[in-house]
C-alpha cells in the first residue's frame, strides 16, 4: 500500500479502526468496495506486524505508525493498536470462510 502523496507515515491504529468500520458497515447492506478497502488496509497492517524481535514483548505487536518514527505514537507499540487489529481481523474472519486468509 502506498502512502498518500506527500505523506511520510501512516497511522496503523487508524487503519485498523477504518477497516473495522468498513467491515461492520456491511451489515447495513452489501458493499464489496468497503470490504475490499478493509482487506487492503488489513494486508498493509499485517505486513508491518512484528514477528521477530530481540524483545519478545514486541512480537505480535502493531506499531502506532509506519514507519516506526511516524507521527502517531512515535517509536511505540500501543496496546490499543493491537486491540483494534485483533477486532478487525476477528470481524473479517467472522464472515469469511473458515479457510480464508489475508495475503
Amino acid at each position: 500500500m502506498r502512502l498518500a502523496a506527500g505523506r511520510q507515515w501512516s497511522c496503523l491504529t487508524g487503519s485498523c479502526q477504518i477497516a473495522l468500520v468498513c467491515l461492520r458497515a456491511r451489515s447495513r447492506g452489501p458493499s464489496s468496495s468497503g470490504v475490499a478497502h478493509a482487506e487492503k488496509l488489513l494486508r498493509f497492517v499485517t505486513a508491518t506486524q512484528t514477528l521477530e524481535a530481540p524483545n519478545q514483548a514486541l512480537v505480535g505487536g502493531i506499531q502506532g505508525s509506519y514507519p516506526l518514527d511516524g507521527g502517531y505514537c512515535q517509536y511505540s507499540f500501543p496496546n490499543w493498536a493491537t486491540k483494534f487489529y485483533a477486532d478487525a481481523m476477528m470481524e473479517w474472519l467472522s464472515w469469511r470462510q473458515p479457510a480464508g486468509n489475508i495475503q
